[in-house]
C-alpha cells in the first residue's frame, strides 16, 4: 500500500520540522510548507489530508474557511481555537503538540473518507 500523502502547513519552523519528521516516521508521505499554498497548486497535488497550524490561517475568516473546504479533510493544530473554524475542520489538536493525538486524529480522518462539511 502506498503511503498516504499529507500536506503540513505551519509558519513556525520548529513545529513544521517536528510535524514533518514525526509523520514521516509514522510512514506518511509529507509535504511541508511555511505558508498556505496557492489554490491551483493545492488542487493539483491531491493530498489525502492536511495538517494546518492555525497560525498559518492569518487571512480573513472567509479565506480561512475557503482553504479548509478546499483542503478537506483538515486537522487543525491550535493554541486556542478560533471558534469560527471549528465546524470547517475534521479534527482539532490543541497545543502543546501531542504526537499521539495527531496520529490518532489522522487515522480517524483518513479512515472516515473525504465528505465535505457542507454535504
Amino acid at each position: 500500500m502506498a503511503a498516504r500523502n499529507l500536506l503540513v502547513v505551519s509558519p513556525r519552523a520548529d513545529l513544521l520540522g517536528s510535524l514533518v519528521f514525526s509523520l514521516e516516521a509514522e510512514g506518511y508521505s509529507v509535504t511541508g510548507r511555511a505558508e498556505l499554498p496557492e489554490v491551483e497548486w493545492l488542487k493539483a497535488q491531491h493530498f489525502d489530508a492536511c495538517v494546518v497550524d492555525q497560525r498559518a490561517l492569518d487571512r480573513e475568516h472567509f479565506d480561512a474557511i475557503g482553504f479548509c473546504i478546499l483542503a478537506h479533510p483538515v486537522i487543525l493544530i491550535a493554541d486556542k481555537l478560533h471558534p469560527f473554524l471549528h465546524e470547517w475542520v475534521s479534527q482539532v489538536v490543541v497545543m502543546p503538540d501531542n504526537a499521539e493525538l495527531l496520529t490518532t486524529a489522522l487515522r480517524e480522518v483518513l479512515d472516515a473518507g473525504h465528505d465535505l462539511p457542507l454535504s
